[in-house]
């Protein structure tokens, strides 16, 4: 018996240091790469090409921008190894202010990658060369992980490859002296709104103390998985067979093979098309033809049947699960939708703001928007997402430029005794009272500790919850200063 408890116990400990260990990797950046610079000219054709050239007030081009790839760490799709993700970062050239982030989450993509400039890579294009820093994340299944199965409308992986694209990004930035200012902006587009939401609940019910969202944009999302979204991607008028097969054969990859057989749930020969589709070690990426025109024509009717009329299925235990609505955001949020979408019902941006207003939610802070009641999902897009940077605009400000104030300073803010055993002294710049913050980062550029900054000169530093090693510390006001502090 004392054999097996203590067994039992070096068990309990090995599993909890691993995931301390995993948790401490996580956002870890691996590598980046410049893979394309946009001058000018180039950003007025691609905008031309596309007809933003009409929206020049309010899209201005006014810097080259680099695209970068860069690879990071993130927890595979049930949360037990740490696999390499990729995500697109675009940076505005010879930008000299401090610079916001965005976060853009794309929609449905049956192919192709952020890091390759497809899709809706051109909306981080739009942000960056009007002074923005855009960090668009690959997801799993794309890009450097292309052999995975994507967790497509899957909010726990969806949201934590969100949350270390935030991290990584940060710690990309740092390594290449690109300075920013707190604004981080969350959004995304119809999967993307999903995985914004997502993100956004994520970040305030876990990384709170970590990560600060200034604004956040779900865009024509659905975020009541069930029985909403349910109801209108199976409904017989549904045009929607591309999305739902591919969250039927999402959510049986993540929920354990919960279907016995693919012609349980679809009627012959869909039952062979689907997963020919979507696996990723021989995915098939033309869709064209190989669907039928209406959703409902996919499933056998047994099954449609018992999905629709008992709640208690798998697979609608499994889509509630992934619900995102109810919860109270203590950010400012918008969700942008249109009346007309086909593919994603208004609907969800309703009863999700209705839902959370019931919660308790500030109805100045948390709104919805229409744009337009004829637009439907396509033609929606475009204007929720230039009202959407309009608000970030508003938002960000005016320019802090970064100067030579704003680099290290070792004399004007020390630590003692450093390296640090268990307490030290922050002593903080002479003459300098309009400090505000002070932020501790370990070398993955991961906030480890914060706190608010005091008219008195010095403050004490605890090691207690710190692993050894060096971090950076940062003190912010007008300007910004650093140094080096080791704990042992």
């Amino acid at each position: 018996m004392i054999r097996h408890l203590l067994l039992l116990a070096f068990l309990s400990i090995s599993l909890q240091f691993t995931l301390q260990a995993q948790d401490y990797e996580r956002g870890k950046l691996v590598s980046y790469e410049l893979t394309k610079t946009y001058t000018i000219a180039d950003i007025e054709a691609e905008f031309a090409s596309l007809g933003l050239d009409a929206f020049s007030n309010i899209l201005p081009i006014s810097y080259a921008v680099d695209r970068y790839t860069i690879i990071y760490k993130t927890p595979d799709v049930n949360g037990t190894d740490l696999i390499e993700v990729s995500g697109a970062m675009l940076i505005p050239q010879n930008y000299e202010c401090y610079a916001s982030m965005l976060n853009y989450n794309h929609g449905t993509m049956f192919d192709g990658a952020m890091t390759d400039g497809d899709g809706e890579f051109i909306i981080g294009l739009l942000m960056s060369t009007d002074g923005y820093v855009s960090a668009l994340p690959d997801y799993i299944g794309y890009g450097a992980s292309k052999d995975k199965v994507h967790p497509y409308i899957i909010a726990k992986p969806s949201a934590t490859t969100s949350v270390d694209m935030i991290r990584a990004a940060r710690q990309f930035c740092r390594e290449i002296g690109v300075e920013l200012n707190d604004d981080l902006f969350v959004a995304g587009y119809s999967e993307g709104g999903f995985v914004a939401m997502a993100t956004l609940k994520e970040i305030q019910e876990l990384h709170s103390d970590e990560i600060k969202v200034t604004i956040g944009t779900p865009m024509s999302g659905p975020y009541q998985v069930f029985p909403l979204t349910r109801d209108s991607i199976t409904s017989p008028t549904s045009v929607n067979a591309g999305l739902v097969s591919f969250v039927a054969y999402a959510y049986n990859a993540y929920y354990d093979n919960m279907f016995d057989s693919w012609s349980e749930i679809f009627k012959a020969p869909y039952d062979d098309i689907v997963p020919r589709i979507f696996n990723p070690e021989n995915r098939e990426t033309n869709l064209t033809g190989q669907l039928p025109a209406k959703a409902f024509d996919l499933f056998q009717p047994d099954f449609y049947e018992e999905v629709k009329t008992n709640d208690n299925h798998p697979f609608n235990v499994a889509m509630a699960e992934n619900n995102i609505y109810d919860w109270v955001p203590e950010m400012p949020l918008k969700m942008y939708y249109c009346e007309a979408d086909e593919q994603v019902s208004y609907v969800n941006a309703l009863a999700t703001l209705d839902t959370m207003l019931a919660k308790g939610a500030d109805p100045e802070n948390v709104t919805a928007r229409s744009m337009g009641a004829t637009f439907m999902h396509a033609e929606c897009a475009p204007f929720a997402l230039i009202n959407a940077k309009q608000w970030f605009d508003d938002t960000r400000g005016e320019c802090r430029y970064v100067g030579m104030e704003d680099l290290i300073d070792y004399s004007s803010l020390y630590i003692y005794p450093n390296p640090v055993q268990e307490v030290s002294q922050l002593v903080f710049p002479e003459n300098d009272r309009s400090l505000k913050s002070v932020q501790i980062y370990d070398v993955t550029g991961r906030l480890v500790k914060q706190w608010n900054a005091t008219n008195a000169p010095q403050i004490t530093i605890n090691s207690n919850d710190l692993s050894s090693g060096v971090y950076v510390v940062e003190v912010k006001g007008e300007h910004t200063y650093r140094t080096k502090m080791m704990v042992d």
